[in-house]
């Protein structure tokens, strides 16, 4: 019985490809066809139902809708905060991303100077087989500071 059901499923289906390939059946699309917004060329399909985009963009993939929002970031930066859509303290964090993409490393703690004691002492504390951690506990400075010490003496 169950073969009998399987073998009619597959003449049907048969049957059906045998009309699409000879064309007497059409499908037919009631949307429209539209441009990717971000420019790479390619068409979307969108059905009545999903034309409406409150901001009138239609995207490819979720990759096109990302390189079009993030294609001019200063700007959107600017709207964004100028038209206080965030506020308080994600308005303070935004900014300093924004301004820290633009200015590069400004500010932060000055580089820690290591005198000549402070070096002789990491030398001879290495060489008794310390570690980085124990010599910067010991000589009052941070780890980074010694490892940086040691490679200017190795010579790496």
């Amino acid at each position: 019985m169950r073969q009998l059901l399987v073998e009619n499923q597959q003449a049907g289906i048969e049957k059906t490809r045998a009309k699409w390939r000879a064309g007497e059946i059409v499908r037919t699309r009631s949307g429209v066809t539209v441009d990717c917004a971000c420019g790479c060329g390619r068409a979307v399909y969108r059905s009545p139902s999903q034309l409406k985009s409150k901001s009138g963009c239609y995207f490819y993939s979720r990759s096109c809708a990302i390189r079009y929002r993030w294609s001019d970031v200063p700007s959107i930066a600017r709207k964004l905060i100028a038209e206080e859509w965030w506020g308080g303290r994600a308005r303070q964090r935004w900014k300093g991303r924004w301004g820290g993409r633009s200015a590069g490393h400004l500010g932060g703690r000055p580089r820690v100077s290591v005198t000549e004691e402070q070096k002789n002492e990491i030398v001879r504390l290495r060489a008794l087989g310390w570690g980085r951690r124990a010599i910067a506990r010991r000589v009052l400075v941070g780890e980074h500071a010694v490892r940086l010490t040691l490679a200017e003496l190795d010579g790496t």
